[in-house]
């Protein structure tokens, strides 16, 4: 197999107005991490950072690609071919994964109600989370806290 040649340092894209980018105190060079650079065409270490951390503030709300595209600073064209390089998966499937890993914990470590933890995790109701976390999961929410309640981590 043929190795590439490693991508020079690229610097941030300035702001407007002369503002400081958001994320220069992570990147005081502009240069991306080793992580961004070992993913040929995928997106730069400070968008995944910029784009999980919409994700993790937004979770519990709609949350559109285009906006996702926005924090990346990206066409929603180019953060589609950026995001399924770097996640190796469609934006929203890996919205719905972290939709779903929320439920999970939420469901483990408390007791709140279904329709409840639905909402906290930006779905529209607990039939939506049902129908969402079996394709994901393999089984109902229910089913699921009912094993993890008879098998806590140890």
């Amino acid at each position: 197999m043929m190795q590439l040649p490693a991508v020079p340092a690229v610097p941030l894209p300035p702001c407007p107005a002369g503002l400081p980018h958001p994320d220069a105190a992570r990147h005081p060079d502009g240069a991306p991490s080793d992580a961004a650079a070992a993913t040929p065409g995928g997106l730069a270490a400070w968008q995944v950072r910029r784009v999980r951390r919409l994700v993790a503030e937004r979770l519990s709300e709609p949350l559109s690609v285009m906006e996702m595209a926005s924090a990346a600073r990206l066409s929603r064209s180019a953060f589609f071919r950026g995001f399924g390089a770097s996640f190796g998966c469609a934006p929203h499937a890996w919205l719905l994964e972290q939709r779903i890993e929320r439920a999970k914990r939420m469901m483990r470590d408390g007791e709140e109600p279904l329709a409840q933890i639905a909402l906290a995790c930006g779905l529209a109701d607990q039939a939506h989370l049902s129908r969402v976390f079996r394709r994901h999961a393999g089984e109902t929410p229910s089913r699921w806290r009912r094993a993890a309640a008879a098998c806590p981590a140890a």
